[in-house]
């Protein structure tokens, strides 16, 4: 179907143009406005979360939403669902704690490591920097924690804006067995956006590599609610950004632009406030810091991908969750 607004070419099933955003006129005798589900999709609607393993085709109804509406619809989801959250974003942290406590100096030996590997002239030294043993496994430990805090996050966001109410078992139990593919999906995206890293010292690198990465990022949810295999939601993300890129962008950078300003103002406030912090409150402080602001960009992402779909295939959207 042709937009009549922008000309541009959208799905025959669309109600809202991919291009503009604008609703599509009524078309094959169904209305835009009221769009009865197909009879396969209406026993999904009444889909209640349980603690078994086995994910449940779910119907959301979504309409097109502009940046605003984004932001305070995350910042909704996030404080109705503000612990459960925090706990879970919270867990990735805990290596780092207990290194603090156990091994404070190790802590500042990575310190030194990072500062001598981005070449910090202020803090950098003329020691090794080679990474300290015991922080290679405990990175690779947090990561994969992050990973799966991440993918947890996605589906517990979905299970709010289909029955308002989540199941973390649920969650955790599709992460756990979709681990392989996220890691696989992960090494695959770092893999592509290698080149535009390397070009980045050409300035040509940086457009590039904010234009790959967005196109690729909404790979994770797909994999997660929409049950596809790594390179299936790699196609799959692709597809939904295409011509959608600069709405996209928008709004994931004013995500990331209200982290980054959030995280840098109450740290200085708090490095004013306990100056010289460090060992194991050193290290706390950063992490819980981290925990409430991450959630957040979780939640905001999650709308993001699900105004991208409704603008695509209409406000009907099937997810697995």
């Amino acid at each position: 179907m042709i937009c009549q607004t922008c000309n541009a070419e959208n799905l025959a099933s669309a109600v809202f143009c991919g291009g503009c955003g604008e609703r599509l006129p009524d078309h094959e005798g169904v209305s835009p406005t009221i769009r009865e589900l197909p009879p396969q999709y209406e026993q999904a609607t009444k889909y209640e979360p349980t603690s078994e393993t086995e994910p449940t085709v779910s119907t959301i109804s979504v309409e097109p939403k502009d940046l605003g509406t984004l932001l305070t619809e995350s910042l909704t989801i996030y404080r109705q669902r503000f612990i459960p959250f925090f706990l879970i974003a919270f867990i990735p942290q805990l290596p780092f704690i207990l290194l603090s406590i156990t091994s404070p100096e190790s802590i500042s030996n990575f310190q030194l490591f990072i500062s001598n590997a981005v070449g910090n002239t202020e803090t950098a030294t003329t020691e090794s920097t080679s990474l300290p043993g015991l922080l290679l496994p405990l990175i690779l430990t947090a990561s994969l924690l992050e990973l799966l805090a991440f993918s947890i996050t996605l589906v517990l966001v979905a299970q709010h804006l289909v029955v308002g109410k989540i199941d973390v078992l649920l969650a955790l139990s599709l992460s756990v067995k979709k681990i392989l593919y996220l890691i696989i999906l992960l090494i695959i995206i770092v893999a592509a956006l290698i080149i535009p890293v390397l070009l980045i010292a050409l300035l040509v690198g940086i457009p590039i590599l904010v234009y790959v990465s967005i196109k690729l990022f909404f790979a994770f949810p797909v994999m997660m609610l929409e049950n596809k295999d790594p390179l299936g939601a790699i196609s799959r993300s692709w597809k939904l950004v295409e011509k959608q890129w600069w709405k996209a962008f928008t709004a994931s950078i004013s995500f990331f632009i209200i982290f980054i300003i959030l995280s840098t103002l109450i740290s200085v406030i708090l490095q004013s406030m306990l100056p010289g912090t460090n060992g194991a409150i050193g290290a706390t402080i950063p992490a819980i810091l981290n925990s409430l602001l991450t959630p957040f960009v979780y939640t905001g992402f999650v709308l993001i991908y699900f105004d991208l779909r409704s603008r695509k295939e209409g406000t009907h959207i099937n997810i697995t969750a």
